[in-house]
């Protein structure tokens, strides 16, 4: 799996990179960035030789830390969902 989050401004772009395995893994980035509330402005959803590419752009809280601590969180909600 292979996240990558850009923050620019109030707007993070994050796009994950899964293998498609029919557990849902979109369910499970839009439950992880649910418990990061996180207010989703757009998403998509491809499915490319057997991977799952998903793009989200969504805005950002105040006060949010950086890009790695949302990367983590993203990477521990995805993987324990």
């Amino acid at each position: 799996m292979e996240v990558d989050v850009k923050i620019v401004g109030s707007e993070a772009m994050i796009r994950v990179q899964c293998p498609d395995k029919g557990d849902y893994p979109y369910a499970r980035l839009m439950n992880a960035l649910k418990d990061l509330e996180l207010k989703i402005h757009h998403a998509s959803i491809s499915s490319v030789n057997e991977l799952i590419l998903q793009d989200v752009v969504a805005r950002v809280p105040d006060g949010f830390i950086s890009e790695e601590a949302m990367r983590t969180v993203i990477i521990i909600d995805f993987t324990t969902s």
